[in-house]
This record gives structure tokens, C-alpha cells and sequence, in this order.
């Protein structure tokens, strides 16, 4: 990673185990070490699409056509065009 200029750092790197309660119960792992650093476990994690850009209602809200898209070249190049017909051509 210092090759790549990425740090890790040691006050807000965790990591999060996943799983039913009786799959973590078979685990005994409250730190795990990259390179030269000790990461903790977290006990919780939080949903950062709580507070805001409301993703699902955003994405149902776009044309068939558009969510239909079959490459990130294609949706790009469709998003442009949606947005600018419905925010340029309506002034």
C-alpha cells in the first residue's frame, strides 16, 4: 500500500464481520493486521444513505430505457442526454 501512497489510519480504519449469529459465534477475531497496522473490529456500522440522495426512489424515478442500459459507457452517454432535454430544453 505505501507504494500506492495509501495509508491506513490507525484512529478510523475497522473492519466489520458479517454473518448470522451463529456463524460470528464460531469466531474468536477482534483485530486483524495489515501490513504493520492492528485493525479493530467494529461492533456496528452505519448507513450513510440514511440522512440523504434517497438512491432507490432516484434510480425508479430515471426512464426504462435509461435503468436498461447494458455498459457505464451507455448510461452515461444516456443520463447526459436525459438531463439535458429536461432541464435545458424546458427553459
Amino acid at each position: 500500500m505505501i507504494q500506492d501512497r495509501l495509508m491506513i489510519n490507525d484512529d478510523k480504519t475497522e473492519f466489520l464481520l458479517l454473518g448470522t449469529r451463529q456463524q460470528l459465534d464460531k469466531l474468536d477475531l477482534r483485530s486483524i493486521t495489515v501490513g504493520n497496522n492492528r485493525i479493530s473490529r467494529s461492533p456496528c456500522v452505519k448507513n450513510l444513505l440514511s440522512r440523504c440522495l434517497q438512491a432507490p426512489k432516484l434510480w425508479n424515478g430515471l426512464p426504462v430505457e435509461l435503468r436498461q442500459a447494458t455498459s457505464p459507457s451507455s448510461f452515461k452517454s444516456r443520463l447526459k442526454t436525459y438531463l439535458f432535454k429536461k432541464y435545458f430544453y424546458s427553459l
